[in-house]
This record gives structure tokens, C-alpha cells and sequence, in this order.
């Protein structure tokens, strides 16, 4: 038997320039390994556990594998959910549009003719739910609420609990961190303060 021997570089073609030039870029660029999936880590965890004769290795394993499996479920539900957002978002985009177009345009009115203090008190909140409504859950229209059977109104009565809870903590918050930037301001102020009063001039 002969051994192979390589050809030329000349009748080797074009396609062996091009390779050896990409092959010379990617060692320049010297680019980072890919990070490996949770899901492949997670297989080759249990190949190893498979061969592996200690015990103290096997528990080390078996913990690392847990904990990959609890994080992959917990991204996957967070992946899940983000997309249920989306979905939501995208379809109920426009009758949200429309509502609280409707609603501002009453409080525009209300507030214009001068009207009471308890609808517009009940219109904010209209625009709160609209607002705040939680975002992995189907819509429940407030304008056509007028046929609606005893199953829907309680839900849309959770989920208007719901969105004035979370319109109250980030009010709450918006407040906090406001109050926040006023002390450091005023710190700033009285700062400068001090700095004029020690000139003469």
C-alpha cells in the first residue's frame, strides 16, 4: 500500500485557500467557547454519574445535577411566561386603547362640568386596571360589562384587586425614591450654601 501523499498547493484549488484563510481569522480573533446549554450540562452530569465509582463523587453529582434541573425549570418558566406576556400584550393592545381612551375622555368631562368626587375617584381607578392590569393574564373588558355572567364579574373583581395592589407599591415606590432625590437635593443645596457663606466676596 502507498502512502497519501498531499497534493501541491496549487492543485489543491480554491476552496483550501479560502479554508486555511478562515481558519487563520477565527485563531486571530482567538473567540471564546460557546457557553454549553443547561440541558447538556445537565446529560453529561449524568454520564458521569453513570461511571463514576466513588461515593462521595456520586453525591457531588447528584447535587450538581438537582440544581441544574431546578434552574433549567425555573428559566423555562420564566421563558414560558415571557411569552404569555407577549402573546397578551399583542392581542389585548388595542381594546386596553380604546378603554382608557373612553374613560380619560369621561374624566375629561367630569372634571370639566364639575361632577362628583366619587365617579372620578371610580374612573382613576378604571384607568388603574387598565394600567396595571396583570400582564400573564387574559383581559377582562370593563366597557362591556353589562351581560356578563357571575363567574366573570368575580374574576374581573380579583383582577381589579390585583392591579390596584400593584398600582399602590409602584405609586408607593415612585413616592420613595421622589423623597429620596428631594433630601439629596436639599443636602446639595445647603451644601452649596456653606461653600457661599465662607467667601467674603
Amino acid at each position: 500500500m502507498k502512502a497519501a501523499v498531499a497534493a501541491p498547493a496549487e492543485a489543491r484549488g480554491k476552496h483550501y485557500k479560502t479554508n486555511k484563510l478562515v481558519k487563520k481569522r477565527r485563531a486571530e480573533r482567538s473567540l471564546p467557547k460557546t457557553k454549553r446549554s443547561a440541558k447538556n450540562r445537565i446529560r453529561d452530569l449524568k454520564r458521569r454519574l453513570a461511571k463514576a465509582k466513588a461515593s462521595d463523587e456520586k453525591s457531588a453529582l447528584a447535587s450538581e445535577i438537582a440544581s441544574l434541573t431546578q434552574a433549567e425549570s425555573k428559566a423555562e418558566e420564566e421563558r414560558r411566561t415571557s411569552e404569555k406576556e407577549k402573546k397578551y400584550a399583542k392581542r389585548y393592545h388595542k381594546v386596553k386603547f380604546f378603554e382608557r381612551r373612553k374613560i380619560e375622555r369621561k374624566l375629561q368631562h367630569l372634571r370639566r362640568t364639575g361632577g362628583d368626587d366619587d365617579e372620578e375617584r371610580q374612573l382613576l381607578d378604571d384607568l388603574r386596571y387598565i394600567k396595571f392590569y396583570p400582564k400573564d393574564k387574559k383581559y377582562i373588558s370593563l366597557l362591556a360589562a353589562k351581560d356578563d355572567d357571575p363567574k366573570t364579574q368575580r374574576r374581573r373583581a380579583k383582577m381589579r384587586s390585583l392591579a390596584l395592589e400593584a398600582a399602590a407599591t409602584t405609586e408607593a415606590r415612585r413616592r420613595d425614591q421622589q423623597g429620596d432625590e428631594d433630601d439629596d437635593r436639599e443636602e446639595e443645596e445647603e451644601e452649596e450654601d456653606k461653600d457661599d457663606g465662607d467667601d467674603f466676596f
